[in-house]
């Protein structure tokens, strides 16, 4: 890699920006994360349903 005037490796560019605490930007698709249904559902899971009578007769 080339900045500047100056001739620098991409692992110490690499090494340097972790010792600061710097993330480049990322290409391509965003990274997309696996939902469980645990996260979907889990408000539901161990819920007793009762059917509704509303005085009908059916």
């Amino acid at each position: 890699m080339q900045r500047g005037s100056f001739d620098v490796a991409r692992c110490t560019v690499a090494r340097l920006m972790k010792a600061m605490g710097l993330e480049g930007i990322t290409r391509g698709k965003p990274i997309r994360t696996t939902v469980t249904t645990i996260q979907l559902f889990g408000s539901v899971i161990g819920t007793k349903f009762a059917p509704r009578h509303h005085g009908c007769t059916c």
